[in-house]
């Protein structure tokens, strides 16, 4: 009996010791997730325009960790039946937040403190805010290059958009 409960005591005591390296193990794994969630949404921004001709935003907003990808959507009426439409009304429209491609139903919006799989990441910088969104053309070409940090506690990850190719990468 006395053998069982050494043996319970010296597992108990490797499980607390291993305890620190899940944890760090799960933060970065966390932490790399939320980037790869950036580039993902950057990507298939670029992809979607691409493929559809409509012209894609990317707003990545660090003060409420969110992720949003819209896509642009002319509000006049092309089949009125006019003969002419009035420039104005061709040109002007919104973006509007996409369908996510992976959850049928749902915008394609993304909000840290929501999702548990990135528990405690937080969105420290971007140069794609509100007020300065990453646009596509209909080339798949991103408005401008620039980068997202995201932390973990200690941990930080960067992810950057190439300027002229659009290529997104973590750094």
């Amino acid at each position: 009996m006395a053998e069982v409960l050494i043996v319970v005591l010296i597992m108990g005591i490797v499980t607390l010791a291993g305890l620190p390296l899940l944890t760090n193990s799960m933060d970065h794994y966390r932490l790399k997730g939320g980037a790869q969630e950036v580039v993902n949404a950057l990507r298939y921004a670029q992809s979607s325009v691409i493929s559809s001709g409509r012209q894609t935003r990317v707003i990545i907003a660090p003060n409420v960790d969110q992720i949003g990808v819209r896509q642009y959507t002319i509000s006049a009426n092309l089949t009125s039946g006019g003969n002419q439409l009035v420039a104005g009304n061709v040109e002007s429209g919104t973006y509007e937040l996409m369908e996510h491609p992976l959850k049928k139903g749902f915008d394609y919006q993304i909000q840290f403190p929501n999702e548990d799989r990135f528990k405690g990441v937080d969105i420290t910088a971007s140069d794609f805010d509100e007020s300065n969104p990453v646009n596509f053309d209909t080339m798949g070409h991103p408005s401008h290059g620039g980068t997202i940090t995201l932390a973990l506690g200690s941990q930080q990850m960067v992810v950057t958009l190439d300027a002229l190719t659009g290529k997104a990468s973590v750094n």
